[in-house]
């Protein structure tokens, strides 16, 4: 699994899904030169999805997400050369070199029908370092939408999702925050209000910042009074992703990392 979020991790990164980097300052480079290792999957935690800094984190005293213990997978990926594929060269050397100009990307992996056919690392990580997932927590969670529904724990993406809450009860709960779906928090047009992408993530009066310091985040995303109708507007939400794992969760019986594994 920690292998297909690295590579999840490398898609966003050259797709611009990881575009709120241009907001903070990052560490400088150590090496330009990649580390090559081989394929082996052992599971490493990972922080919860943000787009924050950990130093930034710290300075406004948000604590790091819980090690996880005891998520080792023995799964081992099959290995290849881009050649028995027939991978472009030249292309895998373009994107080496826009890796190295850009200083920003720590990992470059490519997998071809089931085979492991890249793996380089960069700017002092190696297949063991711990890496903040950032926005692939959407593709992540997206894809277990899809993996729920093909297991008949979800019927689609056009449920409502205040079905998956019944022992709660939220503020603000009008027909519109009753006609959100599955799929509007898919594509972030729940309506809700929110503005994580207006307010620095150093400040207190972001969104996200006072979700994660918040005792129940489902609660906390779910009573903001809906501002727009479903499907119509779209507005950054990470806690739309939260709330999805947690449907994820209700509807499958167990927590989304032991259902993604």
């Amino acid at each position: 699994m920690r292998r297909i979020v690295l590579l999840l991790i490398v898609v966003c990164l050259l797709t611009g899904c990881l575009s709120t980097f241009e907001h903070h300052d990052t560490e400088p480079p150590q090496s330009s030169e990649p580390v090559i290792t081989e394929p082996v999957l052992t599971e490493s935690p990972h922080h919860t999805e943000s787009s924050s800094t950990e130093s930034e984190l710290e300075e406004i005293g948000v604590e790091e997400t819980p090690e996880l213990e005891g998520m080792q997978s023995e799964f081992v990926w099959k290995t290849a050369s881009p050649e028995e594929f027939g991978l472009n060269p030249d292309i895998l050397l373009d994107v080496r070199e826009y890796i190295k100009n850009d200083g920003r990307i720590n990992s470059f992996l490519v997998v071809k029908n089931g085979y492991l056919v890249v793996e380089e690392y960069y700017n002092g990580y190696d297949e063991d370092s711990r890496h903040n997932i950032y926005s692939c927590t959407k593709s992540v969670m997206s894809a277990l939408i899809g993996i729920a529904i093909n297991n008949n724990h979800i019927k689609g993406v056009d449920e409502e999702i205040l079905n998956f809450f019944p022992d709660y009860e939220f503020k603000y709960t009008d027909e519109k925050k009753m006609r959100i779906t599955i799929k509007h928090l898919l594509t972030m047009t729940s309506g809700l209000k929110w503005g994580e992408l207006s307010v620095p993530y150093t400040s207190w009066d972001n969104p996200f910042i006072r979700m994660i310091n918040s005792g129940d985040w489902i609660k906390f995303v779910l009573d903001k009074p809906v501002i727009y109708e479903p499907g119509t507007v779209f507005d950054y939400n990470t806690g739309n992703s939260h709330v999805l794992s947690a449907i994820v969760q209700r509807a499958a019986g167990m927590d989304t990392l032991s259902y993604a594994h």
